[in-house]
Formats: C-alpha cells, sequence, structure tokens
C-alpha cells in the first residue's frame, strides 16, 4: 500500500537526518516509486499531477536532496487534507501527515543552519572558526545541555524510587538546585539542543560526532510514549537512563577535544563547583 510505504519514509525522517537511514531509505523508495508512478500514469494534467511527478523523480536517486523530498512529501500532504476533513482521515493519514510535517521541520532546520553556517565559515579564518565553537560549547553548550543533562542524570541515579524517577523523564518541568528545568522526555521531543549547540557548531566532523550521539539518544527516549500516561514498553527506564548517559560521555569527549576541561557551575552544580570533566564519574 502506497501510503504505508510513503510513512515509513515520514516516520524515519521525523526521527532523523536522512544520512542516518539511507539503506533504510533505499529499500523503501522503489515501491514507492512504482506504486506512484501507477497513480500518475492515471491522472489528467494538474498541478497535483507535477507534484507527484516531482516526487517520484526524488524518490529514483539513492540520495535525493533532503529538504525537496520533505516539501514533496508536504505537498501531498496538501492533497490530501484538501480532498478530505480531518473527521474523516484513517488513522494511517493523520500519522503519515503528523510524521510529514515533523520530517519537514527537522530538515528544514537543518537547511537553514547548513546556509548560515557556510556564511560563517567563508568569512571567518580557521582560528575565528575554532574560536566560534569554544564559546558555543562554553556557553550555551555547558549550561543548557551538558550541565543540564548531568544534574538530571545525577537526579535519576540518587533516586531510588522508580516513579520518581520516571518524574523526571514526565514532568514539564524539574525544581533542581533552585532552578526550574525542563523533564527530559519535554526535552528530547523538541529540538532545542539541536538548534541551540549542535547545528551551529562549524567544525563538521564535531557537530556530525554529536549529532549521531544526539539522535541516538533521542531516538530511544522518544520510544517512550506519551498518551493519557506514559509508557515504557518500547524503551526501559533503565534503557532511557542508559542512553543519557551515552549522550553525556560523547559530550564530554567534545568538551576535552575543544580544551573544556572543568564545568563553568554558572547555575547548575550537580558535581560541586566548577569540577573537572575527567573527575566525574558517571
Amino acid at each position: 500500500m502506497l501510503l504505508a510505504e510513503l510513512y515509513k519514509l515520514s516516520q524515519l525522517g521525523a526521527e532523523k537526518p536522512l544520512s542516518f537511514w539511507l539503506p533504510e531509505y533505499n529499500r523503501i523508495r522503489t515501491t514507492a516509486a512504482t506504486q506512484l508512478q501507477k497513480i500518475f500514469s492515471q491522472l489528467h494534467e494538474t498541478k497535483a499531477k507535477q507534484k507527484i511527478k516531482k516526487l517520484i523523480d526524488l524518490l529514483s536517486q539513492e540520495n535525493p536532496n533532503e529538504f525537496e523530498l520533505t516539501e514533496s512529501l508536504m505537498a501531498l500532504v496538501e492533497i490530501v487534507e484538501k480532498e478530505k476533513p480531518s473527521a474523516k482521515l484513517s488513522n494511517l493519514e493523520k500519522k503519515f501527515i503528523q510524521t510529514t510535517k515533523d520530517f519537514s521541520k527537522l530538515a528544514k532546520l537543518k537547511k537553514v543552519f547548513a546556509e548560515k553556517n557556510e556564511k560563517l565559515i567563508n568569512s571567518l579564518s580557521k582560528e575565528q572558526r575554532d574560536q566560534y565553537d569554544l564559546r558555543l560549547l562554553q556557553n550555551e553548550g555547558m549550561m543548557y545541555c551538558l550541565e543540564y543533562y548531568l544534574v538530571l542524570y545525577k537526579a535519576l541515579t540518587e533516586t531510588p524510587d522508580p516513579k520518581n524517577k520516571k518524574k523526571i523523564f514526565e514532568n514539564q518541568e524539574i525544581n533542581i538546585d533552585s532552578a526550574d528545568l525542563p523533564g527530559l522526555w519535554v526535552d528530547f521531543n523538541g529540538l532545542e539542543v539541536l538548534e541551540k549547540i549542535i547545528y551551529p557548531i562549524l567544525d563538521d566532523e564535531l557537530k556530525e560526532k554529536l549529532a549521531v550521539a544526539y539522535f541516538e539518544a533521542r531516538n530511544k527516549i522518544l520510544k517512550i510514549k506519551t498518551g493519557e500516561t506514559f509508557t515504557y514498553q518500547d524503551c526501559s527506564l533503565e534503557e532511557a537512563i542508559e542512553n543519557l548517559k551515552k549522550l553525556i560521555i560523547i559530550f564530554f569527549e567534545a568538551f576535552r577535544t575543544k580544551g573544556i576541561e572543568k564545568l563553568s557551575s554558572r547555575l547548575l552544580t550537580p558535581y560541586g563547583k566548577q569540577p573537572r570533566i575527567s573527575d566525574i564519574k558517571l
């Protein structure tokens, strides 16, 4: 079924950038393109037909432009939404629409920063680019990412009751060290870490390493499903904590690569005042 194949694409794209799931994309795209071609051959010349042709062309490529792919999938979303009122949409149609919008949002964010970073790289010397990344990690990266994750990770490891551990993931806000911090599920469901820290980094190798670690943790933690209640069937509480730990370790390596040896402790002090990163035992 065509929509089921397209939903597989949009679901994967909503979880992580296309470069991380190209093998899966290439297993899905041929079937989807073949089914789209059958529909295309039966249509009269309309704008909808042109949009379908664009998607077929993209699906014929082994590594298409990710943003253009999301734009073509969004064009199909517009067709579906125009044809049916929301009350009559099937469950699969609703899921396809939502995941396609999420895919589009993620791809657009990556594209915006790629263009912005290219301009910066062309205007700055190597030394200036290194200083730019260093300041980014020392400020936004330290306060809004590393120390935030560390303070919640420490709370998780020091909280014996599983119900209270789950609150650190589930609650909208957690009060620790007199600071109101977003719960971990809220944080990973959003894209703030990508927008504030990871995608602005100019060093492509460092950015890729952090992005891989971030999406591995994010995709695992977001398998904790939320409706009326949170369920941990697809990701246990222990798995979620372990993936957070792995992400923190990668951030440790990134910070030390740039010569940052201590936490700033400007607001959060999970391991005391300005401890050395090498002395922190998770």
